[in-house]
């Protein structure tokens, strides 16, 4: 279906969950400046292979900050970031009409916001 970059951005994010998964805890810290380089460097070389058209680089450039954004210590602060990239994907997919894909982004995206609200609304409940 001619979506090269959003399957390499895919193909990144794929290799970088397996890479963290790998990593053993004590490492993470560590080994985070390589990880996340090689992230980038990973995204640059799939724009320079796959970019036809402007709109090819939101899942490369998603997947890079997905990477920095996931290094925070906040459950809640990564829910709020990664609305960033989501959002890049759901633009991505409605330019290359992947309505099915445009549909499950957004329920991702209602799933991650009703998170953030629940986890919000507990947090001032709580009388600590």
């Amino acid at each position: 279906i001619h979506a090269y970059a959003g399957a390499f951005g895919l193909g990144i994010a794929m290799l970088g969950g397996i890479v963290q998964i790998a990593t053993p805890d004590h490492l993470m810290k560590k080994t985070l400046p390589y990880r996340l380089a090689g992230a980038t460097l990973l995204a640059t070389i799939g724009a320079y292979l796959t970019m036809r058209r402007t709109s090819d680089a939101l899942p490369l450039i998603a997947t890079v900050i997905s990477r920095f954004f996931e290094t925070q210590s906040s459950p809640q602060r990564i829910r709020l970031l990664m609305l960033i990239p989501l959002t890049m994907w759901i633009i991505y997919s409605l330019d290359r009409q992947f309505y099915l894909l445009t549909f499950a982004q957004i329920t991702l995206m209602a799933s991650q916001m009703f998170a953030v609200f629940n986890v919000h609304k507990e947090t001032q409940k709580s009388p600590s």
